[in-house]
């Protein structure tokens, strides 16, 4: 320690903390009102005050306070720093090296009023100042270790902690809010369906609805970050696993659930299937679908041309590049005359004996539990790597023979159609994805490059297609 500098000098006061839940700044407020008693004490004029209002100084939080006073001290504006604590300015050694590389040079001091005066210019200053830091440091660690296990039991015991918003709930995170958990529920129910994660951002856009935190628009990302949250389902997970009771069960949150557990486990082996088509860039009836004549790359969006919608063959050749509603119009014209034939609908459902879907499902739900368990245990040092990797291997497998015996029910929207006396009605109903996915079902489209408007079509000027410009092929057989 030194003693408090004599000499008058420009002062910069600092204050933080932690967490503010009113939003009132009491906290920082107090802090700069001791720091203003101490300046005025010691006779150094008050130039500037930086603060970080509900913010860590432990975490890699953005500190724009504090990196302004570090700015001000460089160019020469601070001749001495005052802060109510010197953990208020740090709490990890490697930011305190940063602010000794600041004021070292400078010969700026700093002056705590719970602590005293620090010279980071003097070893025995800087040695003062590492030892507070480590002191800090060590307390943020054991805080962080107390929280965690806090934290754990509370969602053990399946209650609800936390203050950011969930979609579908009121910020007490306890009460369902209805007009959330309605498009929710509509939401999985498209998924199942085939639908996309796309065309459910759409539709929540159009409904007004905006995300919980920001207020932003909804993107086909975040649509699938909020249907894989576990709380949608009143189950209770912590670090992003589920947790589970002693035999092996969900853990039951206190909240009530927007969706049952079966519908939320059935949507997330949709959403994580390795299979899953339809990239955030496919815009058309085929993109995604169709398959370029020459190299068999996938047909992607091409932009407009002319003020027309086309697509492109994927490849680096870009071999097909055609204008893509007249090959829009020719398929779907084919596929309703298809589907209108007498009893095509009954050849195209599921035969033989079907299999117990939602026994299954919650089999490979356990599975997946016990997989999760066996990284915990891993985590808290119960068992070794290689029992780790040995238990998951032989999950893995379980697993793979499961998923074995579901049975192939193919496209969802088949089913809508199955039903309908007239195909043509139901397909109006159907959203891109879903005629997309019946198309997928029943058809392979490959698209010819065609260089001419002959090769195109039949009539350049109509834009009738030249079915000769397509390759098509039934997955199924014909009627």
């Amino acid at each position: 320690m030194l003693a408090y500098p004599s000499y008058m000098g420009k002062a910069a006061i600092y204050t933080r903390i932690s967490r503010d839940p009113t939003g009132e700044k009491a906290g920082v407020t107090r802090q700069e009102e001791d720091c203003r008693a101490k300046a005025a004490e010691l006779g150094h004029d008050v130039v500037a005050v930086y603060s970080d209002n509900d913010t860590s100084a432990y975490s890699s939080t953005p500190r724009p306070g504090y990196k302004a006073l570090l700015k001000a001290i460089e160019d020469g504006q601070v001749d001495v720093v005052l802060v109510w604590h010197t953990d208020r300015l740090y709490r990890r050694t490697t930011d305190l090296e940063g602010y000794i590389a600041v004021c070292q040079p400078r010969s700026v001091p700093t002056i705590a009023c719970m602590a005293g005066p620090l010279d980071l210019a003097t070893p025995s200053g800087r040695m003062v100042a590492r030892q507070l830091a480590a002191v800090a440091q060590y307390e943020s660690e054991q805080k962080g270790e107390r929280q965690k296990r806090a934290n754990l039991q509370r969602a053990l015991q399946g209650r609800h902690f936390g203050t950011r918003r969930c979609f579908g709930y009121e910020p007490d995170g306890l009460t369902i809010r209805e007009t959330e958990a309605e498009a929710i529920r509509r939401a999985y129910q498209t998924i199942l369906d085939g639908g996309s994660l796309a065309g459910i951002a759409r539709a929540w856009n159009a409904q007004g609805l905006v995300t919980p935190q920001a207020g932003n628009p909804w993107t086909g990302s975040i649509v699938g970050l909020t249907l894989r949250t576990t709380r949608l389902a009143g189950i209770r997970s912590y670090q992003r696993q589920v947790l589970t009771d002693a035999d092996g069960n969900p853990v039951r949150g206190e909240w009530p659930p927007v969706v049952d557990l079966d519908t939320w486990q059935a949507v997330q082996a949709i959403l994580n299937n390795p299979e899953r088509k339809w990239p955030a860039q496919s815009r058309g009836l085929l993109s995604g679908v169709a398959r370029c004549a020459v190299c068999d790359a996938v047909i992607h969006s091409g932009g407009t041309r002319n003020g027309r919608r086309r697509y492109r063959c994927s490849s680096k050749g870009g071999h097909a590049y055609r204008e893509a509603a007249p090959i829009d119009d020719f398929v779907t014209r084919i596929v309703l005359q298809y589907l209108a034939q007498p009893h095509v609908l009954d050849q195209l459902a599921p035969s033989g004996q079907q299999a117990d879907t939602a026994a299954i499902r919650e089999q490979m739900a356990q599975v997946n539990q016990r997989r999760d368990g066996l990284v915990q245990a891993f985590t808290d040092g119960d068992i070794t790597l290689q029992q780790l990797k040995s238990g998951q291997q032989r999950l893995a497998g379980q697993l793979e023979a499961l998923e074995a015996q579901l049975p192939a029910l193919g496209s969802p929207a088949l089913a809508k159609l199955q039903q309908a006396t007239d195909p043509a009605l139901v397909w109006e109903d159907l959203d891109e994805d879903e005629r997309r996915n019946v198309i997928d079902a029943l058809l392979v489209v490959k698209i010819r490059p065609a260089r001419t408007k002959e090769a195109t079509y039949l009539d350049w000027r109509q834009r009738i297609l030249n079915p000769d410009s397509l390759e098509l092929q039934w997955k199924t057989p014909r009627m």
